[in-house]
């Protein structure tokens, strides 16, 4: 009941040059923390270190709905394939009986002339938003024969719906070239599914740092050298004592920064032009995706998590990555199991501080 993207028509295809990414294993602090079974994926995909990157293609799709999170059915329940990245399976299944009953009444569902598939599996999330969707609206607008086409987002509430439109705004498309849709399905005449420029915790293409310093290209430098970026005001994954490793950070001349309480293209501004960053992993670090090259990161993270993302944003950006793994603590506040609190104390991240400045190598490595 697959539909596979050489079924489709193929509208455009951008191939990269060169096809392939050279990747560099990055420096980890205490990698002893991960689980052997952890630090086994990790180290396969580490060890990789050329990448074959794929060329991006677009494909049309016709008379289809797209349901949930950028799942794309025909009307007799056929899967388009290239909509089913990361989806487990027992969401299409529900997706399927979704577009099933609903076309019990056909009327009642939203139907459109045509959009590009500007959503997928994570839409709710703003690194994944920044990172695996944002970028489809910026290669169809520069690479389509067709620039005019509309672009299909999920459905958000809050500072990440603003988010989404100041940075498709800043892509180049007007606000009433943006259809939403939550979970419902929505008919499509024809629809055009990107390939290739993602796939999660694998690659990101080229073509998304081009999306990226196409927009931070647009911003004019901001008077900052070192961010610290909360996690606050989520609650997961933050520093067991977050106000004391603030003050570490901000006596090290780093400014903390909430990006969520402040206009995106602010944000762009801020990391296109800072040096340093640190902070724990999370949606704000995502932001690192406008830094220039050679921009310090250092990302906290706790020792069991299977996450590569932020890896994969500094070797596409060349930035110089340094990932600390911590201890845990506290109960799992989300549905993963390093979804707990970072056990690293002032005292540690001061002493990792000190010697980043007097020139010395920062972490404790070893073989793993």
């Amino acid at each position: 009941m697959l539909i596979e993207t050489d079924a489709l028509e193929q509208v455009r295809t951008i191939p990269i040059t060169p096809s392939f990414q050279y990747m560099r294993l990055p420096r980890i602090y205490d990698p002893h923390l991960m689980p052997p079974d952890v630090a086994r994926i990790l180290r396969r995909r580490w060890n990789l270190s050329k990448h074959v990157i794929p060329p991006v293609a677009f494909h049309l799709a016709r008379d289809v709905y797209v349901v949930e999170e950028g799942l794309v059915f025909t009307g007799d329940g056929h899967l388009v394939a290239a909509s089913q990245a990361d989806v487990p399976a027992h969401e299409i299944v529900r997706a399927r009986a979704t577009l099933q009953a609903s076309l019990a009444q056909p009327a009642s569902i939203p139907s459109h002339p045509r959009a590009i598939l500007c959503k997928k599996r994570g839409a709710g999330n703003y690194g994944h938003w920044l990172a695996e969707m944002l970028p489809r609206a910026y290669v169809a607008r520069q690479y389509l024969p067709d620039r005019d086409w509309p672009v299909v987002i999920h459905a958000v509430e809050g500072t990440l719906r603003t988010v989404m439109r100041e940075s498709l705004h800043a892509v180049g498309i007007a606000e009433n070239r943006i259809i939403e849709s939550g979970g419902a399905p929505v008919h499509f005449a024809e629809l055009l599914v990107p390939s290739g420029l993602t796939a999660h915790a694998v690659f990101l293409s080229p073509l998304v740092m081009e999306c990226m310093d196409f927009i931070a290209d647009q911003v004019p430098p901001a008077d900052i050298d070192a961010l610290y970026i909360p996690r606050a005001p989520a609650t997961t994954r933050d520093f067991e004592d977050e106000a004391a490793v603030r003050t570490v950070f901000e006596q090290h001349g780093y400014t903390t920064f909430a990006g969520s309480t402040v206009p995106f293209m602010e944000q762009v501004a801020m990391f296109r032009s800072a040096r340093r960053v640190v902070g724990a992993m999370g949606a704000g670090l995502s932001n690192t995706l406008f830094c220039r090259p050679a921009t310090e990161v250092l990302v906290f993270m706790p020792g069991n998590a299977l996450e590569l993302f932020y890896w994969l944003i500094a070797e596409g950006r060349k930035l110089d990555y340094h990932e600390v793994r911590t201890p845990q603590s506290g109960r799992m506040q989300g549905s993963l199991p390093w979804d707990r609190q970072l056990a690293i104390t002032p005292a540690e991240v001061e002493r990792m501080l000190a010697r980043l400045e007097a020139g010395k190598p920062a972490f404790q490595l070893t073989d793993f």
